[in-house]
């Protein structure tokens, strides 16, 4: 089973700090300019505006009791 630590590797170009969330139920974690929730089996990369100011920002032993082992997020994408 995958450590949700593991979700704390983007690089850090990506993603100073991940802030774990809870949106309306759903894991969510924000970084300093991209979002991401586990939605049906996978992260998805979703809103950034929009997670910051709806997700619920919670700690990061809370974001594992509520949401058990999580895959790590997916790597990042190579910009040209």
């Amino acid at each position: 089973m995958s450590d949700v630590r593991a979700l704390a590797k983007p690089s850090p170009a990506e993603m100073k700090k991940p802030y774990y969330c809870d949106y309306a139920g759903v894991p969510t974690i924000v970084g300093e300019t991209r979002a991401w929730s586990f939605v049906e089996g996978a992260w998805k990369e979703i809103s950034h505006a929009e997670a910051y100011t709806k997700a619920r920002l919670i700690g990061e032993h809370e974001f594992r009791h509520l949401f058990g082992d999580l895959p790590p997020l997916p790597p990042p994408i190579r910009r040209r």
